[in-house]
């Protein structure tokens, strides 16, 4: 993601459950309703201390969420707008003041800028579960078919 970015969008990572760890960009001001909805292995979430509102579900039923790192003080993140459907958010443990800069390496949850083939493994994946589900019908379809011709020839 362009680090001029203002907003995560409504739905971006859906239901991903191959995201483990993000670190929001910097440039962030709002993460959008259902951004990380139902990302099921998100455990590490990093904030910037720019983020102003966290809309409606936006880390709805990130059951594995564990960590917030927030680049802001405790009083800062007290005065985002969170939406109260958030609750995946207030399980999680807290490090305030994060420095995004001069975290290590090895330690700091993925780039969002890597993201994007996560994303792309998720949606090839839900693409073939589709295209298995047509096929699945398709042959059920056709052994219907057979069977009403079966039952109309006695």
């Amino acid at each position: 993601l362009s680090k001029s970015l203002k907003e995560i969008f409504e739905g971006n990572f859906v239901e991903c459950s191959a995201l483990k760890a993000v670190t929001i960009p910097s440039s962030v001001t709002k993460i959008d309703m259902y951004a990380f909805y139902n990302c099921t292995s998100l455990t590490t979430v990093a904030i910037p201390a720019s983020v102003k509102k966290i809309d409606e579900m936006a880390f709805g039923q990130c059951t594995s969420l564990k960590n917030v790192n927030y680049g802001g003080l405790k009083d800062d993140w007290s005065e985002i707008e969170i939406d109260q459907s958030n609750g995946s958010l207030s399980k999680a443990k807290f490090t305030y003041n994060y420095e995004f800069e001069d975290a290590p390496a090895e330690k700091a949850p993925v780039d969002v800028t890597k993201i994007a083939a996560i994303i792309f493994i998720c949606a090839l994946v839900a693409a073939a579960v589709v295209v298995g589900v047509l096929v699945w019908l398709s042959e059920k379809k056709k052994k219907a078919e057979e069977k009403a011709k079966r039952k109309a020839k006695k």
